[in-house]
């Protein structure tokens, strides 16, 4: 089997198929526009759900500190992302809930000083 550079086609010997080895953005591959904006969404995204699983918290309440509707955070969770900016993503991180909660985003820090969370933010 020949080695292929990032992008290019492999073909294994005697087999009838063609890889295609992957960018690393799902998102460049699959040619959805501004790949790059759609991949750092869905890591924030990402970020959002490990955290509220974590946390234990319902959807009611990750909305109310996060400040939008359950409905529409339910469809962020399912990747619905076209109504949110990433700049409106990392505020929802940010956001301190009633009662001094810790923000999301310190949250994820803790976790990944801790070793439990490869989440990939800064």
């Amino acid at each position: 089997m020949k080695k292929a550079a990032e992008g290019e086609e492999e073909e294994e010997e005697g087999a009838d198929e063609t890889v295609t080895r992957g960018s690393g953005n799902v998102f460049a591959d699959l040619q959805v526009a501004n790949p790059q904006e759609a991949l750092a969404k869905a890591e924030l995204v990402s970020a959002i759900s490990s955290i509220m699983r974590k946390r234990g918290l319902s959807q009611t309440q990750a909305a109310r500190i996060t400040k939008v509707d359950q409905p529409m955070l339910s469809k962020l969770l399912r990747g619905r992302t076209r109504n949110f900016t990433i700049d409106r993503l990392v505020e929802m991180l940010t956001l301190k809930s009633v009662g001094g909660t810790p923000p999301l985003a310190r949250m994820v820090r803790a976790e990944q000083e801790e070793g439990s969370d490869p989440s990939p933010l800064p």
